[in-house]
């Protein structure tokens, strides 16, 4: 049988994906005064910066398409830097924080989705009006936008961990350890001179401490 070999040393690194969150909401007073605006047009929230990039949320009162037919609202989360790409996880969602009723409009947290700049980049969400005005989401004539982001950012990879392996030599420590007599728990005295011992040794070549044939 070939004799195994232990490697000296082992060497190891682990890359370790980078994440930075944050929850961030914009408040739309008085949602019932901004139902004019033609469509197209937004407001925009203060931006906010998360795992080094800037991002706001965008409210656009009568939809982002032209088409007159379509009576939707519609949200965005847009990436601000420029130059940018970016990876994020998110749900942005209207909430009402006195009941606790929330609805998502734009769920993204099975996979990261790539935002990049300096192109305009943002996720959309809808709602058709008539469903967020009978839906219990307006508080006071408010609304509220919720944005729950997380940002993928730049893997780190740990340095090289080497682990020293100690050589194979074990019986020419038990070996020495006899010799020395160090830390030797058990004497046998024979012909009037004494020997000293280990008993874990003495367990470890002991018949009985070994496997029988009917173990095999």
């Amino acid at each position: 049988m070939a004799e195994s070999r232990t490697p000296a040393e082992i060497m190891a690194s682990r890359c370790t994906p980078a994440t930075a969150r944050a929850t961030f909401t914009f408040e739309i007073v008085a949602y019932s005064l901004h139902k004019g605006m033609r469509k197209g047009k937004f407001i925009t929230s203060t931006p906010v910066s998360v795992g080094g990039y800037k991002w706001c949320i965008r409210y656009y009162p009568n939809g982002i398409s032209m088409d007159p037919s379509m009576d939707y609202v519609s949200v965005c989360l847009e990436l601000l830097s420029k130059p940018a790409d970016v990876r994020a996880l998110f749900d942005l969602r209207f909430i009402n924080k006195a009941s606790g009723l929330w609805s998502s409009l734009y769920s993204c947290l099975e996979s990261p989705r790539g935002f990049s700049s300096p192109d305009e980049d943002f996720a959309v969400g809808i709602m058709k009006r008539s469903q967020l005005e009978g839906s219990g989401l307006l508080q006071d004539d408010r609304l509220v936008i919720e944005c729950d982001l997380t940002v993928i950012k730049e893997p780190l990879v740990d340095e090289t961990v080497d682990v020293q392996i100690p050589p194979s030599n074990l019986s020419d420590n038990l070996g020495n350890l006899l010799k020395s007599g160090e830390e030797a728990d058990v004497t046998f005295k024979v012909k009037g001179e004494d020997f000293p011992a280990h008993k874990i040794v003495l367990a470890m070549r002991s018949p009985s401490s070994r496997p029988s044939s009917m173990d095999r």
